[in-house]
């Protein structure tokens, strides 16, 4: 199954949970999985801030977030394979996909340390506002079920606007009336894109969670594939072209994500 069959429903929480989980979180009353604690915080924080089980009841937990972290981490294959040791924010990247025993143990410590009934929060918080009066939303992508807008660039000189999108492996390019007029194929997930004489793109090649060396930097070529000019990049975001040393030719600068 694809990211993209994933409910908003599910989304929702594990956005509200990565918020939650930024702030400080009471510990569990009593650890009745000590094993599967340390796999989560060895697996889950490897991608985002360790989720304390109390932060959401128990069913949430069963039905709600475990089920989409397993359709992310797919226990027993190479989901999280071939990843370094390296550390990406204060937080190593296990090298090891997570095996089915582990993800068992994984489940069972946050369905035995949730609450059943969540407290009723004590601070009473202001309404989240949907909308900005400035600005109108212009929906005009219909062509993908799911779309994952990964890129969006303004040419001020040419007035185009450039989408990237994760899923359909393109970049689009439409006018100012937002009318398509062109479109290109590039590595899943453009986050960057030098639209010049040889068109750029930075891509980061894998939607999914994950420090695969998937990423590229590569030049557009229209309807055909687009050719790598730097290649296993760990999500790259960004391309600089800049002189560092002073030889009179462009340097590359690429910043990676972590």
């Amino acid at each position: 199954m694809r990211i993209t069959s994933l409910s908003h429903t599910a989304l929702t929480i594990l956005l509200i949970l990565a918020i939650e989980a930024c702030k400080e979180s009471k510990p569990s009353v009593e650890n009745s999985h000590p094993e599967g604690e340390k796999l989560a915080r060895s697996y889950c924080a490897s991608c985002h801030a360790f989720p304390d089980p109390a932060l959401l009841d128990k069913k949430t937990w069963e039905t709600g977030v475990l089920p989409v972290m397993a359709e992310l981490m797919k226990p027993g294959t190479s989901g999280l394979a071939g990843q370094d040791s390296g550390i990406y924010g204060q937080q190593a990247t296990p090298t090891e996909p997570i095996s089915p025993a582990q993800w068992a143990q994984i489940v069972q410590y946050y369905t035995s340390n949730a609450p059943e009934i969540l407290e009723p929060a004590k601070d009473s918080l202001e309404p989240v506002l949907v909308g900005m009066p400035q600005f109108k939303a212009f929906p005009f992508y219909g062509r993908f079920s799911s779309p994952v807008t990964t890129l969006v660039y303004v040419d001020t000189t040419t007035r185009k606007i450039y989408f990237g999108d994760g899923n359909a492996g393109k970049v689009f390019v439409t006018i100012s009336a937002f009318t398509f007029t062109d479109s290109f194929i590039t590595n899943p997930g453009a986050t960057d894109i030098h639209p010049v004489k040889s068109t750029a793109v930075v891509s980061i090649g894998f939607i999914a969670p994950s420090f695969l060396p998937l990423g590229r930097l590569e030049t557009l070529t229209g309807k055909r594939d687009p050719v790598p000019i730097i290649s296993n990049l760990r999500k790259p975001l960004q391309a600089v072209y800049t002189g560092l040393n002073q030889d009179g030719r462009k340097d590359i600068i690429i910043a990676e994500f972590g």
